[in-house]
């Protein structure tokens, strides 16, 4: 048989009494700390989204860094005019024919992408491939001449790079 005792039954039940309310204020202080974080939060991702906005304004506006000629105000042109460029209106082989390298030997125009090398035709404007096979990815192109013709002569990428004579 157990006895209680009756003092340490009605400490038991105030404290229970007292357990939620401290559960509710515990409560009460966590969600007004959640409520803050997301407030800071959001504080934070408007800044960040008025910088941005503020930088591409200015981007846009001084066109520094935009690599396209639509820009707000047309880049100021920096240094003299390059003289002697003149528009060729070619026939590509592709439309996703990008070409990074050219080279210009005694009155013809080699064009390589990063894959293969091409020649223009000066007569039709189209360009057309160059039997040349490149085993790799092209870097860069250059070219080598005897007394009648000239071919190009191809930098590979790699470790290290190499040549290749077409």
């Amino acid at each position: 048989l157990d006895l209680d005792d009756p003092l340490d039954s009605i400490s038991r039940k105030r404290r229970e009494a007292i357990e939620p309310n401290k559960q509710e204020k515990h409560s009460q202080a966590t969600t007004a700390i959640v409520r803050r974080m997301v407030c800071y939060g959001g504080f934070v991702v408007r800044c960040l989204w008025f910088v941005s906005v503020v930088w591409s304004l200015n981007k846009a506006g001084s066109n520094h860094g935009f690599k396209n000629s639509k820009s707000i105000i047309p880049a100021i042109p920096v240094g003299p005019p390059v003289a002697g460029i003149s528009v060729l209106p070619t026939r590509w082989p592709s439309p996703f024919f990008k070409p990074h390298a050219l080279v210009c030997p005694k009155g013809r125009v080699f064009l390589a992408d990063e894959f293969r090398v091409f020649e223009l035709d000066k007569d039709s404007m189209q360009v057309t491939p160059f039997p040349c096979e490149v085993n790799g990815t092209i870097a860069d192109i250059a070219s080598d001449c005897d007394d009648t013709s000239c071919w190009p002569v191809v930098l590979l990428k790699g470790v290290p790079p190499k040549v290749y004579d077409c």
